[in-house]
């Protein structure tokens, strides 16, 4: 037998060879392929910038429930924060429980102010007042301003650690925001005299 022969019965012997069935493998453990997809390499970040976020609001909605008078003014702030809470966590609602996410009672600005309710005037027999005392909403302006600082270096740390560059720069815009608003808050109190 030719050389050339032989190799194309031998080929011809192992396709042949190719198309009996194989005994049935052993199955193998699988793992499920993920749906999640991967994982957001800045997810803890988001977290505690929203945490942060809901924080600030709540602040809001005490420092105005405490002083209704300066609704006007705190309203367009904390509507801020509502859109930063959606800028770095879309899906997450502003309407979640706040007392989770409020600031502490060191830092909230309406917990060293008595509320409208408690107000007297300081004479025999007054009833409480409607309107705060100018006192309770300069505390008010000077704990807000004070949660707007702190969450500013915060705000500006995260920049720093953001992986994703458009989250780096949200959170510098939302810095800038908070600085602005801390300026703002403290101009709202000198304007109320002392």
């Amino acid at each position: 037998m030719e050389r050339r022969t032989f190799l194309v019965l031998t080929a011809s012997a192992a396709g042949l060879a190719g198309c009996t069935p194989d005994p049935e493998p052993e199955p193998r453990p699988t793992v499920a392929p993920s749906t999640a997809g991967p994982a957001d390499p800045d997810g803890q970040l988001r977290a505690r910038v929203a945490a942060g976020e809901l924080g600030l609001i709540a602040a809001y909605r005490s420092g105005i429930e405490s002083n209704p008078g300066l609704a006007g003014e705190l309203e367009p702030l904390m509507a801020d924060h509502v859109a930063h809470l959606g800028r770095v966590a879309p899906g997450t609602s502003a309407a979640s429980d706040p007392s989770s996410a409020a600031p502490s009672a060191a830092s909230d600005p309406s917990s060293a102010a008595p509320s409208a309710s408690a107000s007297t005037t300081g004479e025999p027999g007054a009833t409480p007042t409607a309107t705060p005392p100018t006192t309770s909403r300069r505390k008010t302006l000077t704990g807000l301003a004070e949660v707007e600082s702190l969450a500013l270096a915060e705000r500006t740390s995260a920049c720093d650690s953001a992986q994703s560059p458009a989250l780096a720069r949200d959170l510098c815009l939302i810095a800038a925001s908070e600085a602005q608003h801390a300026q703002a808050l403290r101009d709202l109190r000198k304007g109320l005299g002392s």
